[in-house]
């Protein structure tokens, strides 16, 4: 990966690299983080709450969505 980082992929309801509903967000995500220059006027945290919402019928607040992307509470 670019500058020898590692990035960790985030876990919703799932782990997003695994076959599940949540994987097509690990492409947007993935995407955005390998080329942000092309993805600039884009938001991974848009993505994602609109996802849920209209996936799971759950609402996210931003904290909810950080931590979604970080694994940070």
């Amino acid at each position: 990966m670019r500058n020898r980082r590692v990035a960790a992929i985030p876990t919703g309801v799932h782990l997003w690299g695994n076959r599940t509903v949540e994987e097509s967000l690990t492409v947007l995500w993935a995407a955005q983080l390998i080329h942000p220059d092309l993805f600039r006027d884009w938001d991974i945290r848009d993505e994602v709450a609109t996802f849920y919402a209209n996936f799971f019928k759950k609402p996210l607040t931003n904290p909810e969505v950080e931590k979604i992307l970080t694994g940070h509470p």
